[in-house]
């Protein structure tokens, strides 16, 4: 890529070096001068020397540019800043696209035992590419027709778990269990809380409908298809 605008740059240069000689001798040919006077004004009159046409153009041309010289300047100073502003803004939507790349994806949810009394476990698994540290997670568990209208860890007066911990790339871990009551059509939901490596607050919330029979439907198992119309998003919220 560089190596072809220093090749489009040379030709542009070496054209215009050609037209410049075409003009100027087919100028000579017609019979026209070739010459042109620069004049200076001193205290005795008017000092005229005689220059190449291409000369005296290029002086004239910088002589009346010189009035404009500060409207000049502030242009290119405009330039300089939107061209600025430009690159920082590319890069900052660079590095926004990196870290989410290559930022860690918890997610969560878990089994339930088949023996009694029967317990729920929380699993929760990183499949970014840089580690998690989690800081806290809720769990709940409701009848299905009890469900709330917004889960319970939303509440400002709610005491999450603390959970410090690591979790690196591709690992999973069971961070805890918890007794499943004996409801009739048993719900269980949550939320846990991490950091990513830039320090960024992360989340994942998870919501489970739990089998209580077991050659009936998904069995004794969890699983996330409830079927509910309506529940709200943030059931199921992730940052």
């Amino acid at each position: 890529m560089l190596n072809w605008l220093k090749f489009r740059w040379r030709w542009l240069i070496s054209a215009a070096i050609f037209v410049c000689v075409v003009v100027l001798w087919t100028w000579a040919l017609g019979g026209l001068s070739t010459q042109r006077e620069i004049c200076e004004v001193t205290a005795t009159g008017k000092d005229c020397e005689s220059y190449n046409i291409l000369i005296a153009t290029a002086w004239k041309i910088a002589k009346a540019t010189d009035h404009w010289s500060a409207l000049i300047t502030g242009i290119a100073t405009f330039a300089v800043a939107v061209f600025t502003w430009t690159i920082w803004r590319a890069n900052r939507n660079q590095l926004r696209h990196t870290r989410e790349v290559e930022r860690a994806y918890l997610v969560g949810g878990g089994p339930v035992t088949d023996e009694q009394p029967r317990k729920f476990i929380l699993d929760v698994a990183n499949y970014g590419k840089t580690p998690a540290s989690p800081k806290q997670f809720a769990i709940e568990m409701c009848e299905f027709r009890e469900l709330p209208s917004k889960p319970k860890y939303l509440e400002p007066t709610y005491e999450r778990d603390t959970l410090i911990d690591e979790i690196a790339p591709q690992q999973k871990k069971s961070i805890c269990a918890r007794e499943v009551p004996n409801f009739e059509t048993p719900i269980v939901y949550g939320r846990f809380w991490y950091n990513d490596i830039w320090k960024q607050e992360r989340y994942f919330s998870f919501i489970l409908r739990v089998g209580t029979r077991k050659s009936v439907g998904i069995g004794l198992a969890t699983h996330p298809d409830l079927g509910l119309i309506g529940i709200d998003p943030e059931y199921t919220a992730w940052k």
